[in-house]
């Protein structure tokens, strides 16, 4: 029971991890100097940089959303009584997990569920309000 809990706090601090990973990097970006550079060059630069920064955040928010319906399906499978006179076929839990992964994969295909919109959203925010706050710092 405490198995998709553990797997959640690791996802979230693999997460947290990332996103102070990209906060670094927006840092160093914004604390280069513009020598040799117009400031519409370095904003442009920046620009790209971000643009390469929001589609990682928006896939790592994506890949989240995907472990989190992977656990739920899992839990709902347990749900399911299963034919105990059935007997067990070697390697089929394996099985299980590739196909309810697969499922996973495809719910979360497209606009999903919305949970990886809510979290880059909320992501995104935190992201620009620290460099609206680094930028006036620089000024």
């Amino acid at each position: 029971m405490n198995e998709p809990i553990e797997q959640l706090n690791i996802s979230e601090r693999l997460l947290s991890t990332q996103m102070a990973s990209m906060q670094n990097k927006l840092k160093a970006l914004q604390s280069k100097t513009g020598a040799g550079i117009s400031k519409s060059q370095n904003k442009k630069q920046n620009i790209n940089d971000m643009d390469a920064e929001d589609i990682k955040l928006k896939e790592t928010a994506k890949e989240f959303e995907k472990i989190f319906v992977n656990f739920m399906i899992k839990d709902m499978w347990k749900t399911i009584k299963m034919d105990e006179e059935k007997e067990k076929i070697p390697g089929e839990d394996i099985y299980m997990e590739m196909m309810q992964s697969a499922l996973a994969g495809e719910i979360v295909k497209g606009q999903g569920l919305g949970i990886s919109k809510m979290l880059y959203d909320k992501m995104k925010t935190g992201m620009l309000a620290e460099a609206k706050a680094a930028e006036k710092l620089s000024e």
